[in-house]
């Protein structure tokens, strides 16, 4: 199905339920949809793999539906909430949809942002990525453009397409100090490493290029 282009008004596609109004963005995993939810009249984000992905890269399905299971564990004021997954000929997934300006699009206009704001801002991304760490996952990509500050002020993280459970992480057996005193257990905190190195360079850890 194609729906490289906005759906005109008077032939939106539908979707089950949802009816896709327009398109929102793209991205490297493909479109995101704001559609409207018939059967509970609300809005919502709804992100739809890319064909090109679809075709040539078996695990952007699984990549997505990780996304998906992640994101829905995940209950948090600051993080956006899944509603559902939907499976057809192609993978949708359906979010909350929340209007506002991403941090990377404020920080444009304004890169010196005072203190007090940057505090308001920060403490709900602690606490939401706080929150997510002690259900062990990470995001691995934390950036501007994934915190959106909402019409009312509110601070939401999103898209954790590449978050990572600690217990999926490989540990090195060479790590230094990886035996902790008295039970000779690892924090996998401190030295989980991954089999991929995912994320965006200019937001990325320097250690992280090593694994």
């Amino acid at each position: 199905t194609a729906l490289a282009a906005p759906p005109a008004s008077q032939d939106r596609k539908s979707l089950g339920k949802y009816e896709l109004v327009r398109v929102m963005g793209r991205g490297g995993m493909g479109e995101v949809y704001e559609a409207l939810d018939r059967s509970l009249g609300r809005p919502v984000a709804i992100k739809r793999l890319s064909d090109r992905l679809a075709e040539k890269d078996v695990t952007a399905r699984e990549n997505l539906l990780n996304e998906a299971r992640t994101v829905a564990a995940l209950h948090h004021p600051a993080i956006v909430d899944i509603y559902e997954v939907l499976e057809a000929e192609e993978l949708y997934l359906v979010f909350e949809f929340v209007t506002g300006r991403t941090l990377q699009q404020i920080l444009a206009e304004n890169p010196r942002m005072p203190l007090p704001r940057a505090v308001e801002i920060l403490k709900p991304i602690c606490e939401a990525l706080g929150f997510a760490h002690s259900r062990g996952l990470v995001h691995r990509d934390l950036k501007p453009a994934n915190v959106m500050i909402t019409e009312l002020g509110h601070v939401k993280l999103m898209d954790f397409g590449i978050a990572r459970s600690l217990s999926d992480a490989v540990m090195p057996s060479s790590a230094p100090n990886a035996a902790a005193a008295g039970n000779g257990a690892r924090d996998p905190l401190r030295f989980a490493q991954t089999t991929s190195i995912m994320g965006t360079g200019p937001y990325m850890a320097p250690e992280s290029s090593l694994g």
